[in-house]
Order: C-alpha cells, then structure tokens, then sequence
C-alpha cells in the first residue's frame, strides 16, 4: 500500500468516524485505531486460521507469507512516516508519537540472527555495521558526547549523535 493511498484510508476513516460514531471529540490516532479495530477489524481469516485482532493478522501475514513481505512496501512508507514524525514531534501528544514509532519498528524488517540479540533495523547497512562491529571483543571508543543539558550520551561516530541530537532532544 503506498503512502497515498493509506493517506486516502485515513481520510475515509475520519470521515466514517464523523457517520458512524457520530462524534467530533478530539482522539489520539492510537485511540482512533483501536475504536476501529475493535468495532470492526475483528476475526480475521487465513490459512484456516481465525485472528482476533488486527495485529495478531498483521504478525501472521508478516511472518508466514513472504511474498507479501518481499512486496511489502516498507521503505517507502517507513520513510514518510519517518519524515512526519521527525518534523513534527512537538504537536504530537506522547500516545501519538509512540503510536508512529510502533509503525517505524514495524518497519525494521532486518534483524540480527546471533542468539540473545533483539537488535533490529531497517536497512541492511545498519545491520551490516551492527553485525561487524556490535558483538566483537573489540569495542570502538565512543568519542562523539551530547552536550544537550545532562545527556551525556555518547556515540561511536558523528553520524549517531547527530541522529540523536536531531530526534532525542
């Protein structure tokens, strides 16, 4: 689905939320998801399998059909929704900005395979570099420091604390 039409999906939501619920208070788009899902998105199908909830289908279609998966078009998406979030963090409520991130995770789609690992990512060059440099003995110094009041966090190249500078603080 290409960001277009889940922009096109949103508007008619709205607008059905509008008809049906018969409401104009003010929800956060998780809450608005959720309302949805449970009024609507319920018992899903596949593989003789029954899906009780729109995430339980997502996981599965995810997981098993990777065909859907290679046509997937994460990237793209990802990329967008990425863009909207990094510009606009501070009109949106904490529910709002866990809900994109939640979006964003789904959308790292190369994982490490070494055990006890959760490391995810969404390109394979950050997997690439995680997969060379995240769990050898040898420990690249981490010279680049956040200043930002008492972050103190600090990084292995410029790269990374410019990302966090621009989308932690």
């Amino acid at each position: 689905m290409s960001f277009e039409e889940i922009e096109s999906e949103t508007m008619l939501l709205l607008l059905e939320r509008k008809l049906i619920f018969n409401s104009d208070k003010k929800l956060s788009v998780y809450q608005f998801t959720n309302d949805i899902q449970n009024k609507f998105i319920q018992n899903l199908l596949c593989c003789n399998l029954n899906f009780k909830t729109f995430d339980d289908y997502l996981k599965h279609v995810y997981l098993t059909h990777k065909e859907y998966k290679a046509g997937y078009e994460d990237q793209c998406v990802g990329e967008k929704i990425r863009e909207y979030v990094g510009g606009n963090r501070d009109n949106l409520c904490d529910i709002d900005y866990e809900f994109y991130v939640r979006i964003l995770n789904k959308y790292k789609m190369y994982c490490c395979t070494t055990k006890g690992c959760a490391k995810r990512y969404t390109s394979a060059y950050g997997l690439r570099y995680h997969l060379e440099n995240g769990h050898s003995s040898y420990r690249i110094p981490k010279r680049f420091l956040c200043t930002f009041n008492d972050c103190n966090k600090s990084y292995k190249n410029a790269n990374g604390l410019k990302y966090h500078l621009r989308n932690g603080h």
